[in-house]
């Protein structure tokens, strides 16, 4: 027998679906449920040498949640032990600290650790990027436990997957040493924009024209040189555009998951103002130009101002709990290489010498971005080893502080902010906001990751499979998809002789450079005579998906309407024929 469920989402064709029989159990009677929610929120404290400050107590702490102050009702100061991983050529250099029980009133934080280690392969020149690896490699020996997951990524431009979530730090550490080898796309980047100044400054001594039959050289118009500016410029704010867009998409996988979760990008550009540098050089030789002297770089610079750039990485990590840590992985250059900071706290000081096109103006983004997460960024500093002690210290030693939250799950965003009702206590670092996510945000994002770290939850027992593809164009190709739910894990209510209920889908997709579709949602009405209900075993929802050629898989959640109960499947794609 057969009923059609009739749907229109996912701009997917849905075919008949087919429906056997299995007995059923009478649905049991719902009550009013009350939940209390209970927010958590983890708090770093440290000292005048950088160091976790301990023993302190629920009194010791103030708590306002949108700048109402909440009672504290959950405390735990926690301090995990550290087990130092075997010594080895990567780890000779950064011994791993002695594994530590936790004290009287400390508590060991077990809980799964997601660690993401982002490299932005289009800004990095490879001899910069290997001093971070380095301390890199000796932090991850470090710092991972079996129940811990690390996911290394790059950007290059185009988002790779270099390694998915693995707790085996000999493979970690192994990828980091091969990645070592490689070059990058930011070596071209920075000779590019070396061309493009020395084209400029060129122009004042090669521009010629002919004045009374002569050939002479005269100022150039200003116009010229401009137009190289903001073309380049142009180019450095679309390919940062795409590198935000693929930084919170990450974030955004990331919602799904349990346990501590920390971002640590390693790059030499994330500006606020991406196209300054080169305006500044061009005011500096605008008077060798006809018509520059009222240029100003600032108003220049002001059409490729990236305004949202902290706002939308801030938004993405606070909603999916994600402490955001960044290392300017271009130091203080090769001539300052003794100069290091003395302690690193979230929005990490630092100066800039004279002349050094490097500025610190560059990364006061990903320091207002790590402010708002609770985590650290390190600038200016050849002294990578503390990026990576500061987050493993972040790690092993902190607070947790619980309040009792009004209101449902509303995916409203709560300002959060926490003082020691004594300052000289030490300096606190925390996140700044929180998205308490609604059941359906819930499991969007959890749909979301299950497309980089499978998802062991499947109450409903979902069944996800494929058939090979044919691809009907060069950038489309088309999947058949069967999505099955046992009937029998469905809440089925009476209504006269007939049984309805319904369950919603939420779908997503995972390109092969890693960029994941928007989460699509549908909801499904089922109703049939009851009576045929012991010849109706499963639900199968049938799809033609007309997806991009570079589609590389897909992840589906089904949650029961009546009761809440959910299920998750995800595969891969087979390549196109």
């Amino acid at each position: 027998m057969r009923t059609t469920i009739i749907v229109g989402a996912l701009g997917l064709l849905l075919l008949p679906v087919t429906a056997s029989a299995q007995e059923k159990k009478p649905p049991s009677p719902f009550g009013e449920t009350i939940e209390v929610h209970v927010i958590n929120v983890d708090v770093v404290v440290t000292g005048k040498d950088g160091k976790p400050v301990r023993g302190l107590t629920k009194d010791d702490f103030e708590l306002f949640e949108n700048g109402a102050k909440r009672d504290i009702s959950n405390f735990a100061e926690v301090d995990s032990p550290v087990t130092a991983a075997p010594s080895s050529p990567a780890t000779a250099s950064a011994p791993a600290p002695a594994s530590v029980a936790p004290a009287a009133g400390e508590h060991a934080d077990l809980r799964s650790r997601k660690i993401v280690l982002f490299l932005d392969e289009s800004s990095l020149r490879p001899f910069n990027r290997n001093k971070v690896l380095t301390a890199a490699r000796g932090f991850l020996q470090q710092i991972v436990r079996p129940n811990d997951q690390v996911m290394l990524l790059s950007w290059r431009p185009g988002l790779q997957v270099e390694m998915p979530f693995s707790s085996d730090t000999n493979t970690l550490t192994e990828k980091l040493a091969a990645i070592e080898k490689t070059s990058t796309s930011g070596t071209a980047l920075f000779a590019e924009e070396q061309r493009v100044e020395k084209k400029i400054a060129r122009m004042p001594a090669d521009f010629q024209t002919m004045v009374d039959g002569k050939v002479v050289n005269v100022p150039p118009p200003f116009a010229l040189a401009l137009s190289d500016a903001q073309a380049f410029a142009m180019r450095l704010s679309h390919e940062q555009n795409e590198k935000t867009a693929a930084i919170t998409g990450v974030m955004a996988t990331l919602r799904g998951m349990e346990g501590r979760k920390a971002l640590v990008l390693v790059t030499e550009r994330l500006d606020e103002n991406p196209g300054a540098s080169i305006f500044q050089f061009l005011e500096s030789l605008k008077d060798k130009f006809a018509g520059g002297g009222g240029f100003s770089w600032m108003s220049a610079a002001g059409e490729f101002t990236d305004r949202l750039v902290v706002s939308k990485i801030t938004s993405a990590a606070n909603s999916a709990g994600v402490t955001f840590y960044s290392i300017d992985a271009a130091g203080l250059g090769g001539d300052l290489e003794g100069m290091a900071a003395d302690r690193l706290s979230n929005e990490f000081a630092t100066t800039s010498a004279p002349g050094f096109k490097h500025s610190d103006e560059t990364f006061q983004a990903v320091r207002k971005i790590a402010s708002a997460t609770g985590g650290t960024a390190l600038t200016a500093s050849n002294n990578f080893q503390l990026a990576f002690d500061t987050i493993r210290n972040d790690l092993l030693a902190y607070y947790s502080i619980g309040y009792r939250a009004n209101g449902g799950n509303e995916d409203a965003v709560r300002t959060i902010e926490v003082k020691l009702r004594n300052p000289r206590a030490g300096a606190i670092r925390t996140r700044q906001a929180f998205v308490e996510r609604s059941t359906a945000s819930e499991i969007g994002d959890i749909v979301a990751a299950n497309l980089f770290y499978p998802v062991a939850k499947n109450d409903l027992n979902v069944r996800m499979k494929a058939s090979a593809g044919a691809a009907p164009a060069a950038d489309q190709r088309v999947v058949p998809v069967d999505i099955t739910i046992p009937t029998a894990s469905l809440t089925l209510l009476p209504d006269g002789t007939d049984l309805h209920g319904s369950f919603s889908t939420y779908t997503a997709f995972i390109r092969a450079d890693g960029v994941v579709s928007e989460i699509k949602h549908q909801q499904h009405q089922l109703r049939f005579p009851a009576e045929s209900l012991k010849r109706r075993k499963e639900i199968t929802l049938h799809y033609d998906l007309s997806v991009d050629a570079r589609t590389d898989g897909v992840s589906v959640g089904v949650m029961d309407d009546a009761s809440h109960t959910t299920g998750f499947a995800a595969l891969k794609f087979e390549p196109a024929a």
